[in-house]
């Protein structure tokens, strides 16, 4: 049959089912590809870059952000035109298709289209090489970007004459805006490798114990002294008007078995954090006091979501897609700033909070 395709939609979805490895670079991509991207094994690691010039269409962007999280992404830099399909088999060798065709049905059988098969594993590599560098200059998902992509992508259809200037501008906001974070990393950088970071760890420490003992956290929350730590400012500062419902909460034990609830890993963070605010509905049990908790309980895990953190939400301009719910909005804000305290070595989440407060 010898390497040129003119249709490679059977073979892309055969090798989508039995790689250990799926690398794909195109300018658009629609439905047809989130319902070939569900025969993907959990085993295959899999990465996709797509374009949003042509555009890809929104629900197609928000399901590839909810499924594939960071390992989905979108090219900003120029014009994004390639079509690309790189695979890893399960004996280690590659095999790449490159051509005309986009991850559509349209693209990989309908269309006049026009393939290149690469077998030889030097040419593979060189490919895969290419894709490494495209993925790294490339932006992830986010729902600041898709609040503004909705109206862009509505627009498209009427206005085409408008479309390079309107995109480019979104490009450019976008790409703003990755800037705008990467100085908050800066930033911090900055605090990590200063003199004052061994004090606010020290600070930090002294501070996670003291709630621990006003919770009774070592032995289950049995005796929880509201008084004493609601005198506790650090991590989120909770309402004294709140003290009545909250020694209520004490004393019927309901507040206890939220705190159980809360550090119940088991359950997944979303799940937890949902059931504080919607099914226990104990006043003055908000975002500070839950987040509080669950920082003290495994501070490598969970973000502070307090004042301080609404702060730099504005300030660097963090948004949410209308219609996120607060525990989706909570497992983005952990998953986002524990790859800013991973990759700055900073200590844990409870110490970010005290050096987000002098940024």
């Amino acid at each position: 049959m010898g390497n040129i395709r003119f249709t490679i939609k059977d073979e892309v979805e055969n090798l989508l089912s039995e790689s250990i490895e799926a690398n794909i670079a195109v300018a658009l991509c629609n439905n047809y590809a989130i319902n070939a991207l569900q025969n993907v094994p959990k085993s295959c690691n899999l990465r996709i870059v797509t374009g949003v010039d042509l555009p890809t269409p929104l629900e197609v962007l928000r399901t590839l952000k909810s499924r594939y999280k960071k390992k989905a992404r979108i090219y900003t830099e120029s014009f994004f035109h390639p079509k690309v399909y790189i695979f890893r088999l399960k004996n280690k060798d590659l095999v790449a298709y490159i051509g005309s065709g986009n991850f559509t049905e349209g693209g990989l059988a309908n269309n006049i289209e026009v393939f290149y098969k690469v077998e030889d594993q030097d040419e593979c590599n060189n490919i895969s090489g290419w894709f490494e560098n495209i993925f790294n200059k490339s932006l992830c998902i986010t729902d600041d970007f898709l609040i503004e992509y909705k109206e862009y992508s509505k627009k498209w259809g009427k206005e085409e004459n408008k479309r390079k200037s309107e995109i480019k501008c979104l490009l450019n906001e976008a790409n703003e805006k990755k800037r705008l974070f990467d100085s908050l990393k800066v930033k911090l950088g900055d605090i990590r490798r200063g003199k004052e970071y061994d004090e606010i760890c020290h600070k930090r420490t002294d501070t996670v114990l003291k709630i621990k003992e006003a919770l009774d956290y070592d032995n289950g929350f049995a005796n929880i002294d509201i008084d004493q730590f609601l005198k506790i400012k650090e991590l989120g500062n909770i309402r004294q008007s709140y003290k009545k419902e909250l020694k209520r909460a004490v004393k019927s034990h309901k507040l206890r078995d939220l705190f159980i609830l809360l550090c119940n890993d088991d359950e997944s963070i979303e799940e937890r954090y949902r059931a504080a605010t919607e099914e226990y509905k104990i006043r003055g049990c908000d975002k500070n006091m839950i987040t509080k908790v669950l920082a003290v309980h495994d501070p490598q895990r969970y973000m502070l979501w307090n004042g301080v953190t609404e702060d730099i939400m504005r300030k660097y301009d963090i948004r949410f897609e209308r219609g996120t719910k607060k525990y989706q909005k909570y497992g983005y804000l952990c998953t986002e700033f524990k790859e800013i305290i991973s990759e700055l070595k900073i200590k844990d989440f409870v110490v970010l909070d005290l050096m987000m407060f002098y940024v």
